[in-house]
């Protein structure tokens, strides 16, 4: 999309609403693919910007986070605060939700105290049928004397309507003349105003937080209040009106009938059954992520990268081998490390959208919660932890999903402690090689420390960034089938912002470390890495390590299955069945446990730490990640010698 939204004369949309109410799915059905992703300034919360063309006029469309309130108790309800005092937006697309009218209603009077142009969008208009609740449009238009769209974004109901409105905006609100405000806190508002003069010093939504909050102030404008002796009374008379218009327009069928969500969540949030369910829906989500990626992945690497590396070593700079060295094992290298998660994200991405747009994941999180919570997590964490067995990269990036800014932190820092397949192949390849028949059980051992590890640390991490135990108060959104098209199109960006944001760090990274284990020898022994390595060596001897298995060790922060490789090249035979008797001969069982458990825990690898980065915009948390994953790696592994020697 070529253009800068901020320097644009474009007519700006705001597009708000209350979580679950499908406000993305509006503003994806606008857009299209002409948006841009960025993030709000000071935040670590998305920006979503688009532009919507209407007959070659075209609009910059702004989809804000979803915030319960306009009273800000949290980022993602200070930034639609914000949005709107400082944008200035032309016109305000309020999306509400078509069954849950009322709470919809409280939403656009808080949207009406800014003196705005609006617009009432109630979504989901189609799914009524199916719950029992009719909505009579045009009576709620006549009472809020303000335009109102039924909107469907499945069925693209109501999109023709909306368009024509943009192109023709209504006139601002005023609060103090709608029928939200018939009431004694509208009288309330209106007195405030009066008291303050006509030098503008309090407008509708200052008045209104002098009322609902007259502590936070002590203006004259507010004395008024001092008289007032029911305050809650009058406060409570906000909730009526809205009760009375909600009960005028819509009405409810068969109420003792249980609709279609409440018979399917009998079983889906049942105590037992829904944590089955949520294992093998888990299972299958991991199952069908890495069943459909490696495959893909397979191809990528046999037939572009494998084919660029050989072609380049056979037929280019063959009197240059240090450019053709940094074609092949540089950047084709790197480059060959970002493409091959582009096919595990898409497919996870897919996966996860179709899960949070059918309205499962919410539940995922209410059954959960019960169990993280023993942990000080919440229950949204369970998904990309669980996720993270298989490749710690989407683990992170499918932090998205936990609300809460400390305890997505909390996730994202220990998705590294969860051993991923990267890390479980270096154990299956290694285990067998130091301890023989002993290895299954002595790879339980090493997995049943790390689980232990992980419970350490999560208990540890959650009481350090949160000191209150957080409830969960969630809305379970209604069941229904997810709208293919937006799924598609949100799994798209999301991948391009992978490519965007990661990729360039992870081959440049990948050329210096090709540098530094190539330089300024003739292999990986005679480099500066192996010199870091030997260097290294004396801090390394109270875990029985030589330069060789820290420099492996090292070689893991590109891809942990660099391990092997780097071993066998080390210990001078790269073929499986010379390396393990060159293995077995040269390192004792007990260190190789130990380095079993390093290999576990030690840090994570390239592409995690660049992902730990980008989702918490700060390289203090990525080299936090980094600093805790060695200490806890070394500080077990430290433990570990020291138990053995008493053995």
């Amino acid at each position: 999309m070529n253009f800068n939204p901020k320097q644009s004369n474009f007519m700006t949309i705001g597009i708000i609403g209350q979580p679950n109410v499908g406000k993305s799915s509006v503003f994806n059905l606008l857009t299209g693919l002409q948006q841009e992703i960025g993030n709000w300034p000071g935040k670590t919360v998305d920006r979503h910007e688009g532009i919507l063309n209407i007959s070659g006029q075209r609009y910059r469309m702004v989809d804000v986070p979803g915030a319960y309130s306009l009273t800000p108790r949290s980022d993602e309800e200070q930034i639609v605060l914000d949005f709107i005092k400082n944008d200035k937006p032309n016109l305000i697309l309020v999306i509400g939700h078509a069954q849950h009218i009322d709470r919809s209603l409280f939403f656009l009077s808080e949207a009406m105290l800014f003196n705005c142009p609006l617009v009432f969008v109630p979504n989901m208009i189609d799914m009524l049928p199916g719950t029992g609740v009719t909505l009579d449009i045009d009576q709620l238009a006549k009472q809020l004397t303000i335009p109102v769209v039924g909107f469907s974004a499945k069925t693209k109901q109501g999109i023709a309507e909306l368009k024509a409105i943009i192109q023709n905006p209504p006139p601002a609100v005023s609060c103090v003349d709608n029928i939200l405000f018939k009431n004694s806190f509208g009288q309330s508002i209106a007195n405030l105003l009066i008291n303050a003069g006509a030098g503008g010093e309090v407008d509708c939504y200052q008045a209104a937080r002098v009322i609902t909050a007259p502590k936070l102030n002590n203006t004259p404008a507010q004395q008024s209040l001092d008289d007032q002796s029911n305050l809650l009374a009058m406060i409570s008379s906000r909730y009526e009106t809205i009760k009375k218009i909600s009960a005028a327009v819509s009405h409810k069928r068969n109420k003792a009938e249980l609709s279609y969500t409440d018979k399917v969540d009998q079983y889906v949030t049942h105590e037992g059954w829904g944590l089955l369910i949520v294992v093998l829906v888990f299972a299958l989500l991991f199952s069908c992520t890495y069943l459909a990626a490696i495959p893909v992945q397979g191809v990528l690497d046999e037939y572009i990268i494998t084919w660029l590396r050989d072609n380049i070593d056979k037929h280019l700079f063959a009197e240059q081998p240090v450019i053709r060295g940094l074609l092949s094992e540089g950047i084709v290298l790197g480059a060959g490390t970002v493409l091959a998660f582009v096919p595990v994200l898409a497919v996870f991405y897919f996966l996860i959208n179709m899960l949070e747009d059918s309205g499962y994941l919410a539940r995922v999180a209410v059954i959960m919660d019960r169990y993280l919570q023993l942990l000080g997590l919440p229950g949204k964490s369970a998904l990309p932890l669980f996720l993270g067995l298989g490749c710690n990269v989407p683990a992170v990036i499918g932090s998205r999903v936990v609300e809460s800014k400390k305890s997505r932190l909390a996730t994202i820092l220990l998705t590294p402690f969860v051993p991923c397949s990267a890390r479980f192949t270096v154990l299956v390849f290694l285990a067998p090689v130091f301890f023989g028949y002993y290895a299954p059980l002595m790879t339980l051992l090493v997995i049943a420390v790390n689980a232990l590890v992980f419970i350490v640390m999560a208990r540890l991490l959650t009481k350090s960034l949160s000191k209150a135990k957080a409830s969960l108060i969630l809305e379970l959104p209604n069941y229904h089938w997810p709208q293919f098209r937006l799924v598609l199109l949100t799994t798209y960006q999301q991948v391009c912002l992978f490519i965007k944001s990661v990729a360039t760090w992870i081959l440049g990274f990948s050329i210096l470390l090709w540098f530094l284990s190539t330089y300024p020898g003739s292999g990986l022994n005679d480099s500066y890495l192996a010199s870091v390595g030997r260097l290294l060596e004396p801090i390394a001897a109270p875990l029985g390590f030589d330069w060789r298995l820290l420099v492996a060790l090292f070689s893991g922060i590109i891809a942990r299955e660099n391990v092997v490789t780097a071993l066998g090249i080390i210990y001078g035979d790269e073929t499986p069945t010379g390396l393990s008797e060159i293995l077995r001969n040269n390192i004792s069982s007990d260190v190789g446990f130990i380095f079993l458990l390093l290999s576990m825990l030690f840090v994570p690898c390239l592409s995690t730490v660049f992902v730990v980065r980008k989702e918490t915009r700060a390289w203090g948390y990525a080299f936090l990640s980094i600093i805790l994953n060695s200490v806890v790696a070394i500080t077990v592994g430290v433990i570990a010698r020291l138990l053995i020697s008493y053995l």
